[in-house]
């Protein structure tokens, strides 16, 4: 359950996101799918930016909790691994994201228990882009990829999980996809 809900967080890919992500900006806005889009810059109507920052960090806010409280649980070592793995690249898929619209964003990977932590997240500065690709690569190659195995069949397309769930394909995925913002074209392949 606590996955599901990073998951619920990436229903952003809507007619208005292809909008935003062919033209590289968010903002290029539509008011409906039959209208054409046109371009509104104004801070007052921040466009679609909005959703995709919002969805995103809830996706972000989602994640850092599940792999927290996962990883803290009795579950069997290998299916925490495995659970708290697919969390770590549904982050990852997040913070790539966000990057790709952004540039540089917030990072962080804590659990938002307190007032005191949600202030202190809410002012963090951006971290450039490139350095959190490389921590999302780093992360994902080292705290997931080993958990997703053939025995527990995750270690193939995610089409072919059953229920669709995030594992090592979509990890390397996300992986070669931030190498190739970054033009590390070694670690990409």
């Amino acid at each position: 359950a606590a996955l599901n809900g990073i998951y619920e967080q990436f229903d952003i890919f809507t007619l208005t996101f292809e909008f935003m992500s062919e033209c590289t900006s968010d903002t290029w806005r539509a008011d409906a799918s039959t209208d054409d889009a046109f371009l509104n810059i104004s801070p007052s109507n921040p466009g679609y930016g909005t959703t995709i920052w919002n969805k995103l960090y809830a996706g972000v806010m989602n994640a850092n909790e599940a792999i927290y409280y996962i990883e803290k649980s009795e579950l069997d070592p290998q299916v925490k691994g495995r659970l708290a793995a697919e969390g770590r690249v549904l982050r990852g898929t997040a913070y790539y994201y966000l990057t790709s619209v952004f540039d540089g964003v917030p990072y962080y990977t804590t659990p938002v228990f307190t007032y005191a932590v949600q202030d202190s997240i809410r002012y963090l500065p951006r971290t450039d882009a490139r350095k959190v690709r490389q921590m999302v690569y780093d992360d994902i190659k080292e705290n997931a990829l080993p958990y997703f195995t053939e025995e527990n069949g995750y270690r193939k397309r995610t089409s072919e999980i059953k229920g669709n769930r995030a594992g090592y394909a979509m990890g390397l995925m996300v992986m070669a996809k931030c190498a190739m913002w970054n033009q590390d074209w070694d670690a990409a392949l």
